[in-house]
């Protein structure tokens, strides 16, 4: 008698289906030792449990040779390593928009664009998201200000349109060689609240704690970018989690392994959302409950998610 698993192998032939799906090897590029990069690592390989895959977790470039079905990157020091690999596909994740814009255009050369083989998973929200979520927490609030070092990374292009779109103002400074101070008491002294956006010029260690201890005393609330922002100070924030990203990246993996096509670079599907109610009301700042905040942003196509 013969086996079923034998015929079973002849019926795959038969239909022209290979009897064994070729196995998709994954490096995952982890050259960073923070909390948010150990939690992605650990969420993306549990999503990836189920799929005919091997996960490596490399710290270099040096990926796995001979294995190279597909670099996932996590953050921008692994995103520098990951491009040395130009005859890879390489997803980005944990990277701000512009972070992943500065990669390819250094990579551009003679028409060979590298950014035919990638693609990413940006940390920082869109930005049609971010000003709906401003008019969900402070409708009556219309000044946006924003401090910035490069407007070409700030995308202040696109964050005019949504603005005014949405009828609000945006009042921008640069920080230039006249310092970052100077410059946050003149965005302040016209803005009814102050916008963090991910430059690490400006938003660093070094600077983070003085400039939301200024907003603070011109009473002017600081909307920051992820959670340690709110519980340093900030008002509110919009953000995913690494958990959040690392799910979308399983799913973007997921859907390669099946087409071997990466889809275009993608804003965070999933979001969080923390609020600052000590600071609301230091401010006499009432903030709505979580529930309304997404029920404002469901009602702009924001919060079903």
């Amino acid at each position: 008698m013969i086996k079923l698993a034998t015929l079973l192998a002849c019926a795959l032939v038969f239909m022209g289906v290979p009897a064994h799906a070729e196995r998709l090897s994954i490096n995952l590029v982890v050259s960073e030792k923070g909390t948010p990069y150990q939690k992605f690592a650990k969420e993306f390989k549990k999503a990836l449990v189920a799929v005919d895959a091997d996960v490596y977790i490399v710290e270099s470039h040096d990926v796995n040779e001979g294995n190279k079905g597909l670099i996932v990157a996590v953050g921008m020091r692994s995103a520098k390593l990951a491009v040395l690999q130009h005859d890879t596909p390489v997803l980005f994740t944990m990277i701000p928009a512009f972070g992943y814009r500065d990669l390819m255009d250094g990579l551009a050369t003679d028409g060979n664009r590298f950014d035919q083989i990638t693609s990413a998973i940006y940390l920082d929200q869109p930005m049609s998201r971010q000003i709906d979520f401003i008019k969900a927490i402070l409708p009556n609030r219309s000044r946006v200000g924003v401090l910035y070092s490069s407007e070409e990374d700030a995308g202040l292009k696109g964050m005019r349109k949504v603005t005014a779109e949405r009828g609000l103002s945006l009042v921008t400074r640069r920080v230039g060689e006249a310092g970052l101070f100077p410059e946050l008491e003149k965005v302040l002294s016209t803005s009814d609240l102050l916008l963090a956006i991910p430059d690490g010029e400006i938003y660093n260690s070094s600077n983070i704690r003085n400039i939301l201890l200024t907003s603070y005393r011109r009473s002017v609330p600081l909307i920051g970018i992820s959670r340690p922002y709110v519980r340093a100070g900030a008002l509110s924030a919009v953000f995913s989690t690494p958990e959040q990203l690392a799910n979308q990246a399983a799913e973007t993996v997921i859907s390669f392994s099946r087409s071997k096509q990466l889809p275009a670079p993608q804003y965070p599907a999933e979001f969080n959302i923390e609020v600052n109610r000590e600071v609301g009301r230091s401010l006499g700042i009432i903030l709505p409950s979580k529930a309304v905040i997404r029920t404002r942003l469901g009602a702009s196509g924001e919060g079903s998610k």
